[in-house]
């Protein structure tokens, strides 16, 4: 699902914006000049650090809750991508 939505992106963005704004998103690569870590985006990086917390708290109170939760969120992300992702019929060459 991580390849496609990479390719989808690259699909809905103008070509001379493509590159602005998948960096701010971070879909780029690491190369490890910072000393490693996950290579994410501006805007990616306080969701994902509020997300931390979240998952954090979950799991305290239950190790399982995690999973249910991530079933859930998956089942829904994947019936949401059929009913609105359409295939891009003129792709950019």
């Amino acid at each position: 699902m991580w390849i496609a939505s990479s390719v989808y992106l690259a699909n809905a963005i103008p070509r001379e914006n493509r590159g602005r704004i998948v960096s701010a998103l971070g879909s780029g690569i690491s190369i490890r000049i910072t000393g490693g870590g996950y290579s994410s985006g501006f805007l990616i990086f306080i969701p994902m650090a509020i997300g931390s917390k979240v998952g954090g708290i979950i799991y305290t109170t239950n190790s399982a809750y995690p999973w249910y939760l991530q079933i859930i969120a998956l089942t829904v992300a994947m019936i949401l991508s059929f009913l609105f992702i359409k295939d891009n019929k003129k792709m950019e060459k």
